[in-house]
């Protein structure tokens, strides 16, 4: 953890890997089922001062039968997680290779805390961290801020909930992933389609969430209309001044994309941040025949409920 490469606090304990000059990484990985899907994450930054340098970075196994690209990586405050899609493998045992793409100049790219799992729905931008915002900066969906919404994954419609970066008006904590977060106000409601459900595969969902101090706001995740439970409960009211870890109850799907959506809970100048949304795989069970469905979500291991209003 010195110069000149890692130039930051490591994402785990004091050493990375870095990559140069469109270089890459591999080892070779056993235990796979070919038969099965699999995911791989890792965290990510990049050598350069934040907002000017950037590189992209692309993960594959089998040697690049299939891949799966980020781009857009720049320094941030806290190395950022990358889950990519679905990747397949031919055999037992597989080559795990990362790459550095679109390399310009001296830009390197920092790896952290590789790890593989079975396949799971990507939350797209799950960690706030595209469109870049300034330093200080944030933006808004009604149009509020001097930063940008462009080109975000998220949508936000004209409402006053948009992105936020580390030391904003809003005061956020640090970002624990990245340097930017979710901004959601008001009973606002801000979503992004999620892809790579497959029919009876159990997941859960996790995330981290901060209230603004003063002006607090609770809120509610809801999948495909149906609102997540995190012990039992579909309404998360976080502590203020530091975000807090939440993992939801289990749930079963009947596979397909479905609409993920951040939903306030509480009118007017109210504000709570929101980061590092990702889905984890649990299990491959089956519900049983009785198990009830829920807009295309089954109760295992724990209740969801509709969303207010309905």
């Amino acid at each position: 953890q010195t110069q000149p490469f890692l130039n930051q606090t490591a994402h785990s304990g004091t050493h990375v890997a870095f990559i140069q000059n469109g270089g890459s990484i591999s080892q070779s990985v056993a235990g796979f089922d070919p038969s099965k899907l699999y995911t791989v994450t890792y965290f990510t930054s990049e050598r350069g001062n934040s907002g000017t340098a950037e590189t992209s970075t692309r993960v594959s196994l089998d040697g690049g039968s299939t891949f799966s690209a980020t781009s857009n990586v720049k320094k941030t405050g806290n190395f950022r997680r990358i889950v990519s899609g679905p990747l397949a493998v031919s055999g037992s045992t597989s080559t795990l290779q990362l790459n550095a793409i679109g390399v310009v100049g001296d830009n390197t790219l920092l790896v952290d805390t590789v790890s593989i799992s079975r396949a799971v729905p990507v939350v797209p931008d799950g960690g706030f961290e595209n469109p870049f915002q300034p330093a200080g900066a944030y933006k808004l969906g009604n149009g509020g801020g001097t930063g940008t919404l462009t080109g975000s994954a998220w949508g936000f419609g004209s409402q006053p909930s948009g992105i936020t970066s580390n030391g904003s008006a809003f005061t956020p904590p640090a970002a624990p992933e990245g340097s930017q977060a979710g901004l959601l106000r008001s009973n606002n409601i801000i979503s992004t389609m999620v892809s790579g459900f497959e029919a009876g595969v159990t997941y859960s969902l996790s995330r981290e969430a901060a209230a603004r101090t003063g002006t607090p706001n609770d809120f509610q995740v809801i999948l495909n209309g149906v609102a997540l439970t995190f012990g039992s409960s579909a309404t998360i009211d976080p502590a203020t001044g530091s975000y807090t870890s939440y993992t939801s109850d289990s749930f079963t799907t009947a596979g397909g994309p479905f609409l993920l959506e951040l939903e306030g809970q509480i009118a007017g100048d109210r504000t709570v941040f929101v980061d590092d949304l990702r889905f984890n795989f649990v299990a491959e069970a089956v519900p049983e025949p009785s198990s009830a469905l829920l807009a295309g979500l089954g109760l295992v291991g724990g209740l969801l409920v509709r969303r207010r209003g309905e």
